[in-house]
């Protein structure tokens, strides 16, 4: 099935608009945001960019009675976002200790661009690492005193591949994961490489390259219908850059493929609908990669994601099993299908 690039409703572009007015008219967009909406029951969708409306309404001076509601909302949001950080600072602090690598959470590089990070909500953390030093980095943290996930799997398989992708840790009560890729929407042994060849420069300091922060922002959020938490950061590191940088190196990849039509029409609607200028030309090349990486739907596709989601991502192996009728269909169905994992 292909991603549904973007399906916000009108209520949810009125909540975009209301983020992105000017200080002088956030008053008059939060009204017309107020009378499209329920505020018992918003859209999935309409959440990641509530933080946001409370920090610059908060800013403007809005006074209506469900600024109240938006300041709980943006507290529980904050006390989760500390917790983040801070399990995630220990957690590399711990790894760097002994020598290992790591890259902040995605989420906190792309809340990073923004001039109030706060205004981002932050989701999973998930610290990365690069595949072959995974095991040691699990080993370090649990002799820190982190508690591993007990469902995990073994660390590697006989012929020295990993075989787990992520591996949930706990102390405390503050929950994160150590992960060896950075964007969940284009995992494959290529991408995995080239993020930290990217990563080079600003390693250190724990962020990616800015081509691969701009793909994680407009990739952010892909399965919940009319998401525009991407908005922001997205729309943050095309206007900061000296240009706009280029995508293809990112992109240009069989692991890419599913998640383009959507990179294409995000970027499309921050030029046309946003007025990001900068969006243009990597919408352009986006769209030329598209065209000669066609979404494959038959049973290969489906089968390759399928076992590319079972050895990679967590959680996934009861759904496609689930899918395919059973332990012994699903197997046979990759077997037949796919000569590699990924």
């Amino acid at each position: 099935m292909t991603v549904v690039p973007l399906s916000p409703t009108r209520a949810q572009l009125a909540l975009l608009d209301l983020v992105l007015a000017a200080p002088e008219d956030r008053s008059a967009r939060f009204e017309d945001w107020a009378d499209r909406v329920d505020i018992d029951v918003l859209p999935d969708g309409s959440h990641g960019l509530l933080p946001a409306a409370l920090r610059r309404c908060e800013a403007a001076g809005v006074d209506h009675p469900w600024m109240a509601r938006l300041r709980g909302v943006y507290r529980r949001h904050w006390t989760a976002g500390q917790l983040a950080r801070a399990s995630a600072a220990d957690a590399r602090r711990v790894l760097g200790d002994r020598g290992i690598i790591s890259l902040r959470p995605a989420d906190q590089q792309l809340a990073d661009a923004l001039d109030d990070p706060t205004e981002f909500a932050l989701g999973t953390v998930r610290v990365v690492v690069p595949w072959r030093e995974a095991d040691r980095a699990a080993r370090a943290l649990v002799e820190a005193g982190w508690r591993p996930d007990p469902a995990a799997s073994g660390p590697l398989s006989a012929r020295g591949r990993l075989t787990w992708s992520t591996r949930r840790f706990d102390r405390n009560g503050s929950p994160f994961e150590l992960a060896t890729f950075l964007n969940p929407h284009v995992i494959g042994p290529r991408r995995d490489a080239g993020v930290w060849e990217r990563a080079a420069p600003t390693v250190d300091d724990g962020d990616a390259g800015l081509a691969d922060r701009l793909v994680l922002a407009l990739s952010d959020q892909s399965s919940v219908d009319g998401a525009l938490r991407w908005v922001l950061p997205a729309r943050a590191l095309l206007t900061s850059a000296a240009r706009p940088p280029d995508l293809v190196p990112v992109v240009d990849m069989a692991a890419a493929r599913r998640v383009l039509p959507l990179l294409v029409a995000r970027l499309d609607f921050l030029a046309d609908a946003v007025g990001c200028a900068a969006a243009g030309p990597p919408a352009r090349e986006l769209a030329a990669v598209a065209t000669r990486r066609p979404v494959d739907e038959g049973p290969t596709g489906a089968a390759r994601r399928a076992w590319r989601a079972t050895i990679r991502l967590p959680g996934a192996t009861a759904e496609i099993v689930d899918r395919h009728g059973g332990v012994r269909r699903a197997v046979t169905v990759a077997r037949t299908s796919v000569d590699r994992p990924y």
